[in-house]
C-alpha cells in the first residue's frame, strides 16, 4: 500500500512481507528552510508582504474565498475564509478574539517593562 505522505510502500495490515517505513523517501523534498542557514530567524516583513500579495492574486485562492493579510499591530499572518457572493468573513485564523487577546497581552507586557525600568 502506497503512503501518499511519504511516498513509501507499507505492508497491508496482517502482511509481514513489506515492513513499514517511517523514514522519508530519498526523492522527497526537504522541509522548507531546513537548510537555509537562517534557522530560528523570522523572514523579513517585506518578504512576508510580497508573499501575501502573491497569494491574494492567485485565482485558485480567490475563487475559493481565501484572503490573506498581515495584522498590523502584531505582524501575524491572518487567513480569512470569505463568502465570495456576500464578502462576509466566515472564518478567520487566528480569530479576531485571539488577535485582540494577543494585542492586550503585548500592551500589558509593555506597561510592566516600562514600570520596571
Amino acid at each position: 500500500m502506497l503512503n501518499p505522505l511519504s511516498g513509501s510502500v507499507q505492508a497491508a495490515p496482517g502482511n509481514a512481507a513489506a515492513p513499514a517505513s517511517n523514514s522519508p523517501s530519498r526523492g522527497a523534498p526537504a522541509a522548507p528552510g531546513a537548510n537555509a542557514g537562517n534557522q530560528g530567524s523570522a523572514p523579513a516583513r517585506d518578504a512576508v508582504e510580497n508573499a501575501v500579495g502573491k497569494l491574494n492574486e492567485n485565482p485558485q485562492f480567490t475563487a475559493q474565498g481565501l484572503r490573506f493579510s498581515i495584522d498590523e499591530e502584531s505582524g501575524k499572518t491572518v487567513v480569512k475564509i470569505v463568502d465570495t457572493s456576500t464578502q462576509e468573513v466566515l472564518r478567520q485564523f487566528p480569530s479576531a478574539e485571539a488577535l485582540a487577546l494577543a494585542h492586550s497581552i503585548d500592551k500589558m507586557q509593555g506597561l510592566l517593562l516600562r514600570e520596571k525600568a
